[in-house]
């Protein structure tokens, strides 16, 4: 399924509806599915396609394209980020567009599109800050790398004031709504999500490809990413949400908690301390790993990037802590890595390893333990006043 909408008198936006792909990039799980925009300006003098789409989609991207155009009418081709979700279907629109169209991207893009697609094709190398005339329009080249590949660009539209950022301010899901006219916080998690599992890694490279967008002055009345919603009423708010996520700015009074259970041992303490901590107007968010589910790792670390302090708690297992906990304190440190105040709290029953453990993982991370818990099978209620009143200590500075 696709949507075909105008967002200027010669510009449309073509969006892909994914609702197959369950794991996005083969790892973070996407219930919420996502989407894959390319955007078609059709000029004066020239007729420009802005990025491809995954090869299991290309038939429906050519379909688009032929409702306002014969493909063979498309002159160039920019490619904003080589990974194959937006490059895969490269090859199916060349031979509809009887290869005539020229690649605009980034220096590094040719040798991977021989080395992807085995393709040899008419390549244009776009220099950082190259300015290129096309008749009533000129576009300006901006690299922008480690969004989240090297050769990754973003193009802007110098009359128009539209900013084409490929993965840059884009987001998971699969809104009813096109472009930002309609935002709930359901989206906003989703372009968190997006940030952390996708960009996370690289956030440092967000502050700077923003920056570098401020030195130019730059200053979009649109903002069309490759993908989730296109930005038309408020592009100011996705650079200053992803400024903040990337800086991993905290919400004073959230807290995130994270743990896991075989028997329900563990779940009893977490319980009790949410409850404590809800009656004291905390905004308490809780993520479990027990017999009956798995949340999602990835939901779990957009989370983490605004939080104030996380919870961590697990069990003891095979003398170190439950698999599935040390993968996503992994996942932490990779992604979200912060200094954010933690909490770990761990049950043994012969092996009291749990806390020294899991301050092994977080060692050369920027995260803060700042208290450890260890308790033999079951808790005591001091355990509970302990947890309470340093979470309270903490929110106060």
């Amino acid at each position: 399924m696709h949507k075909l909408i105008k967002i200027d008198e010669k510009i449309y936006a073509i969006t892909i509806y994914d609702q197959k792909t369950r794991y996005f990039e083969g790892i973070w799980r996407i219930p919420e599915g996502i989407t894959y925009n390319s955007y078609l300006y059709l000029g004066d003098e020239v007729n420009i396609l802005f990025d491809t789409v995954k090869r299991d989609f290309s038939k429906e991207l050519i379909e688009a394209i032929r409702k306002v155009i014969d493909p063979k009418d498309i002159d160039s081709v920019v490619i904003h980020h080589m990974e194959p979700d937006h490059t895969s279907g490269l090859k199916d629109f060349l031979e509809a567009n009887k290869w005539s169209a020229e690649i605009w991207s980034h220096p590094l893009s040719l040798k991977m599109i021989k080395a992807f697609y085995k393709i040899d094709v008419k390549f244009r190398s776009l220099k950082d800050l190259e300015t290129i005339n096309i008749g009533d329009e000129e576009i300006r080249v901006i690299h922008t790398p480690w969004l989240h590949w090297p050769e990754t660009i973003m193009t802007y539209m110098l009359n128009r004031r539209i900013l084409f950022s490929g993965d840059a301010f884009g987001g998971y899901s699969i809104p009813e709504e096109t472009t930002d006219k309609i935002l709930d916080e359901g989206y906003i998690r989703a372009i968190r999500k997006y940030l952390a599992t996708v960009i996370g890694f690289y956030r440092p490279w967000i502050i700077k490809n923003i920056e570098k967008l401020d030195r130019l002055h730059i200053k979009p009345s649109i903002i069309a990413p490759a993908h989730g919603k296109i930005w038309v009423k408020d592009p100011v708010k996705i650079v200053e949400l992803y400024r903040s996520w990337a800086e991993a700015e905290p919400i004073n009074n959230k807290i995130v908690v994270i743990y896991g259970t075989m028997y329900g041992g563990i779940e009893n303490l977490v319980n009790e301390v949410v409850s404590r901590l809800s009656e004291k107007r905390f905004n308490v968010i809780v993520y479990s790993f027990n017999e009956e589910k798995w949340d999602c790792f990835g939901d779990i670390l957009g989370d983490i990037l605004d939080s104030k302090l996380i919870i961590i708690a697990s069990p003891v297992y095979e003398g170190k802590i439950l698999p599935h906990i040390e993968y996503l304190i992994n996942l932490m440190t990779r992604k979200t890595d912060s200094p954010k105040e933690v909490i770990l709290i761990s049950s043994y029953g012969w092996s009291k390893v749990g806390g020294k453990y899991i301050s092994k993982l977080l060692e050369g991370s920027k995260f803060r333990v700042v208290d450890i818990i260890e308790y033999h099978v079951t808790h005591d209620p001091k355990i509970l006043d302990r947890i309470v009143t340093t979470i309270d200590s903490k929110s106060e500075k």
